[in-house]
This record gives structure tokens, sequence and C-alpha cells, in this order.
């Protein structure tokens, strides 16, 4: 793969990780455009390594917050701590058992355009709903009041979200909303909860990593650099577009985008 390629996705992974519009169906799209049709593991094992960095270099605090409350767990500390230490456990355990039981079709649809339009389509709507529904209720409960309800429901559409076009931001961030979580407090779990899930799916990639050609090391590693870089400066984004209170706006942009996707898979392939 060219190092052009590697720079313009790894931008790709970084920007729209992070931001409700789905990284996964952009990826797709863009490997559609750019005509790569080679399936290698080790240049997704290194975008997705670059922006699991960016969320623990950005969350770095209430990850050592976490960490210093594991002893608690069988000692007693922070009820706050524990609670949503106990959250991320169990939202990762349908994220798991859902994602493992999607792959095989998330991997043939991610080669769809109407299938990565029509999910796009669903992530405005989620995006708009969430919105109208909770600028009427005022989600006004914190990060340390995750209860284990919350977890399990916001790990299921987490699990749901490795389909192409279907944001899992988006979708976790939403359902979180929907539960009674402030907004930020809903981003922040979303992406505590990220880490375990996205961790997890790239060591079960890496493990089938058996060839990597040696000229393609310099990209792929400007590729990870690239999706860490833009990916920290997507979560700033993100977190200063949650406070202002216009989710809406990424609503508009995933229909237009799926206006674009459909409009493509209906015209003509280019003559050769």
């Amino acid at each position: 793969m060219r190092w052009i390629h590697l720079l313009v996705l790894g931008a790709i992974q970084g920007l729209t990780e992070f931001l409700p519009i789905s990284s996964d169906g952009h990826l797709a799209l863009a490997q559609l455009l750019l005509g790569i049709s080679e399936d290698n593991l080790a240049i997704t094992v290194a975008l997705h390594s670059g922006t699991l960095f960016a969320v623990i270099v950005y969350f770095r605090r209430d990850l050592w917050r976490l960490a210093s409350a594991l002893p608690a767990m069988i000692s007693g500390g922070a009820i706050g701590d524990r609670r949503l230490l106990a959250a991320i456990v169990a939202g990762s355990v349908p994220t798991a058992i859902i994602g493992l039981l999607l792959k095989g079709p998330t991997e043939t649809l991610s080669k769809s355009l109407w299938a990565i339009g029509g999910f796009l389509i669903l992530s405005g709507a989620w995006n708009w709903v969430v919105v109208r529904k909770t600028r009427a209720a005022g989600a006004t409960r914190s990060l340390d009041e995750v209860s284990l309800r919350d977890a399990l429901a916001i790990g299921v559409v987490q699990g749901l979200a490795v389909m192409p076009g279907l944001s899992r931001s988006g979708s976790t961030i939403g359902m979180g909303n929907l539960l009674g979580l402030s907004r930020e407090a809903a981003a922040r779990y979303s992406f505590l909860l990220s880490l375990p899930a996205v961790g997890g799916a790239l060591l079960l990639e890496a493990k089938d990593i058996s060839h990597f050609p040696k000229e393609q090391i310099g990209p792929v590693i400007l590729g990870s650099v690239v999706s860490f870089a833009v990916g920290l400066a997507a979560l700033a984004i993100l977190f200063r577009v949650l406070r202002a209170g216009r989710f809406e706006y990424f609503a508009f942009y995933c229909w237009a985008l799926a206006t674009a996707v459909f409009f493509a898979a209906v015209m003509p392939p280019p003559s050769p």
C-alpha cells in the first residue's frame, strides 16, 4: 500500500473513530474509492492502535484513578470508582459476544455501498433522536452513577456498532444520554468502555498476522502516528460539541454522506 494511502486512512481513522459518524464506514468507503482491495490486518491493527493510544492519553487521569481503585475491589474503598470499574467489565461482556457473532456479516457488508449508506442513515437518525429526547429530559447523572443496567445496554449497542456505517461513539454516547447520563459522563464512559473492546479485537487480529513485508513498515507507522494525532484533536472537538449541545450536526453529516454513497452505488462503473 502506498504512503499516501496510509496517510489518508490514518487521518480518516483518527477523525471518525471518536466523532459519531462511523470510522468503519468511512474506512470502507475510502478503501473502495482508493481502489484498495487487499485485506491487510497489519494496517488495520496499526490504524486502530493509534486511536486506542489517543484514548489512553486523553483519559489518562480516569485510567489512573481506575487503576488505583483495583485494590479497593477487594478491600473496599471509593464506591464510585468500584462501581465504574464494574460497569466497564459488565459492559464489555455483551460487546464481546455480539462482536464475535457479527464478525462474518460485518466483513461482507463492508464491501457493499448500499449497506454502508443504510447504516449511515440509521446513525444519523439515532443522533437526531437522542438530541431531541435528551434535550427535553435534561440528563444529569455523573460518571460515578453508571449502573450495571446502563453498562449492559451500552455494551449491547457498542457490539452492534461493528456494522459499517453504525457509529460506535454515537451509539454508546446516545444510549448513555437516553439512560439519564449527562453528555460528558456518557462520552467518558463510552470511550473508557471502548478500551477493552478495541484492545481485545486488536489482539485477536494481531495473532492472525502471518506475514508483514518490510517495505510496509514505514507507511504503517505513519498511518498509526497520524491516526493518534488526529484522534487526540477529534476527542477535543467532540467534547466541545457535546458541551455546546450540537450533536444533531453529525446527523446532517451522516445523511449527506449516505446520499452521496447511494448516488455512487447507482452510478455505472468507469469504463476501463
